[in-house]
């Protein structure tokens, strides 16, 4: 079996790499940046309107961590058990943000800002909310999910002509 690569084979592994390894954000020809988010809340917990919470959670993935917006899926769920603690105390007014991201795709900074962000329009939503109110950001390696039958790294590889 030939190993050998050409020049511009080699360029395109070599990018690739550098992709996985998050080294060099800029040489990315096509981003795959999907992503998942559930907002889970407790269940005295009722939001004014549930679909424009939706589209604001999206628009906030979509503005603060770049990632596509026809692509961005969000869920809301209400717990159907009554109990939920925060310092061993039943709170009433509770929530929780899952979001599941490519890992390497966003910057330390970018996930600080969404965080910040998330939680301030939470704030404008659900009063009473507790301080032990959790945003979740859960970087997944491209090879372990994707969508519409292909993994993001595959999707990656292919872009790269791998």
């Amino acid at each position: 079996m030939n190993h050998e690569f050409n020049s511009s084979q080699n360029f395109k592994l070599g990018n690739l790499i550098s992709v996985f390894l998050n080294q060099n954000r800029d040489c990315q020809p096509m981003e795959i940046l999907m992503p998942y988010a559930r907002l889970t809340l407790g269940a005295d917990v009722s939001l004014p309107s549930p679909e424009d919470t939706a589209s604001q959670l999206t628009d906030l993935i979509a503005s603060e961590l770049e990632k596509r917006y026809e692509l961005t899926s969000v869920s809301i769920e209400n717990l159907q058990s009554p109990i939920w603690t925060v310092g061993g105390r039943v709170r009433g007014a509770t929530a929780h943000l899952d979001i599941y991201v490519t890992s390497g795709t966003n910057s330390v900074e970018q996930k600080r800002r969404f965080v910040s962000k998330v939680m301030e329009y939470l704030r404008s939503q659900i009063s009473d909310l507790p301080e032990a109110t959790y945003i979740v950001i859960h970087e997944v390696p491209g090879k372990n999910w994707g969508y519409d039958g292909q993994t993001q790294a595959d999707r990656r590889a292919i872009s790269f002509g791998l």
